[in-house]
């Protein structure tokens, strides 16, 4: 070998020897943490659909397993049924129900973000998120909640205003008409029981929606008495102020004043002597009186969707239900 030659050689071989540069190194360092995370994404998604598909199929055989008990029971059972065995990391919670419906919910150790139900009043199949919770237990006093009855509605003075029954964006309600620009009042409940008979401390809260095609101000009172002589709690006055066709839902908590002893309490809403023109009109629905502070969000005794029921035959006792 040549002078020349070896010395080309041994240059060759340092610079093959010399190893990675700094940008190299980079590159390489870059393309391994792509496709790490790739592979990480990859498996992420895979693993969850997994769960997914694990506890959709649990909460879709404990439906099955349902409806063999109600059939042969005398409804659903108010727990998973003990003959139904879930797959290995698989939890099945009964979270509320009666004999005619019930929510089931499914979790999985594979992925703690997976969680579906099972509830009977949607759509028969597993829905993405946990079941309703409900409350505590709260009785809406009103004897009709949603107004379709004159036996617990009435205007103060027929030749003044009247009280029809209509549909208020689904639900029934009871619809003041002017007919003079004289005072005039809607009294729910005025019919010598009242809602509830109360006495000096008592605390109770009314919960009620009001709208009207036009600006209308009105004011909404709490009264005791019977069905011939009323009179107003002293301080239990709200002046409502309404823009045309914007609903409104009002709370209204009040403690009944000294001096009053077991006495039939009552509401009415009272348009001033002047106010508004004859035609105009407001409707009242949605009406939920309860003992206490209430501090819940809105229920009805109408609304069964959110487990609320009657003690009896319906709009004619109180209505119990869970705070939504």
């Amino acid at each position: 070998m040549g002078k020349n030659n070896f010395i080309a050689t041994a240059k060759h071989t340092a610079k093959r020897n010399h190893g990675f540069t700094l940008v190299e190194l980079t590159i390489v360092i870059l393309v391994i943490g792509i496709l790490a995370g790739i592979t990480i994404v990859g498996y992420g998604a895979w693993r969850k659909s997994v769960a997914t598909s694990q506890v959709k199929s649990e909460l879709n055989g404990v439906a099955g397993a349902m409806e063999s008990a109600r059939n042969f029971g005398s409804g659903y059972p108010l727990a998973v049924p003990t003959t139904y065995k879930p797959s290995s990391g698989v939890t099945l919670t009964y979270i509320s129900g009666d004999a005619k419906t019930y929510c089931i919910q499914a979790t999985t150790t594979q992925d703690s973000s997976v969680i579906y139900r099972y509830d009977l009043t949607e759509k028969k199949e597993p829905q993405s998120g946990g079941c309703y919770v409900p409350g505590p237990i709260v009785s809406n006093l009103m004897h009709n909640p949603n107004p379709t009855s004159a036996t617990y509605w009435k205007p103060s003075n027929t030749s003044v205003s009247s009280a029809t029954y209509v549909t208020t964006g689904g639900y029934s309600a009871v619809r003041t008409t002017r007919l003079t620009t004289a005072a005039a009042a809607l009294y729910g409940e005025r019919n010598g029981t009242g809602v509830v008979t109360a006495s000096t401390g008592d605390q109770h809260t009314v919960i009620f929606s009001l709208v009207s095609p036009v600006a209308a101000s009105v004011t909404f009172q709490i009264g005791y008495g019977d069905a011939v002589s009323t009179t107003t709690l002293s301080g239990a006055s709200m002046a409502i102020t309404l823009a045309p066709n914007v609903a409104r839902t009002f709370t209204y908590p009040f403690t009944v004043p000294a001096g009053i002893a077991a006495q039939p309490l009552y509401f009415k809403i009272l348009w001033g002597t002047g106010v508004g023109a004859v035609g105009d009109y407001f409707d009242t629905y949605r009406v939920m009186w309860v003992a206490g502070n209430y501090t819940g969000a809105y229920g009805d005794g109408d609304n069964t969707a959110k487990g609320w029921s009657w003690a009896s035959t319906q709009n004619l006792s109180t209505s119990t239900g869970p705070t939504l």
